[in-house]
């Protein structure tokens, strides 16, 4: 299973897209964006929600090869799928410099979609990715009791699991004064 990213302002295109990959078990489709993130958040998302496959909509290619640069700079090889309207042959070509190895034309066929899947499974099994981890603890130590320290972890517990989907565990370990239970 391939945990995947769809990104794309462009809703035709997403929704074409998010039903023919409902045939596809290889693929499970994590999170969906209708904007193009910020290159930290889109960071935040491959690592936290342990993404392997971004399908990116090139519409906008000066933000695509931002995007594009910086995927490749915090994880090298990392397997983009593009997905554009336009078909000028400058744009194969602009990819090939972006790094974006794949690319399928709008519409969008199955056999294109069902090739590009097969191909970054094969490199990927090659040559598996290498995602540098966030931190796995976070402590809020209070400098005087009564200062919000637990409201503060309980907020930001809640935020990345909402937000971002990751798996938390909140532990209020101040047996004098803990006030989440």
């Amino acid at each position: 299973m391939l945990p995947s990213v769809l990104i794309g302002p462009n809703p035709e295109l997403n929704r074409e897209l998010m039903s023919l990959l409902v045939g596809v078990p290889a693929i499970e489709v994590v999170r969906v964006l209708t904007s193009y993130p910020t290159t930290e958040e889109l960071s935040r998302i491959i690592r936290v929600q342990g993404v392997s496959l971004i399908f990116l909509c090139v519409d906008d290619f000066p933000r695509v090869e931002n995007l594009a640069a910086s995927v490749e700079e915090l994880i090298a090889g990392f397997p983009i799928i593009s997905i554009s309207s336009r078909t000028d042959t400058q744009l194969l070509t602009e990819l090939m410099r972006a790094g974006i190895r794949s690319h399928l034309n709008f519409p969008i066929s199955g056999i294109g979609l069902a090739e590009a899947i097969e191909s970054v499974r094969r490199r990927l099994k090659k040559h598996p990715l290498v995602v540098p981890g966030g931190s796995d603890l976070y402590a809020f130590l209070p400098a005087n009791p009564g200062v919000g320290s637990s409201t503060i972890a309980m907020s930001i517990s809640c935020a990345l699991a909402e937000d971002l989907g990751a798996r938390t565990l909140l532990l209020d370990c101040d047996l004098a004064a803990g006030a989440i239970l």
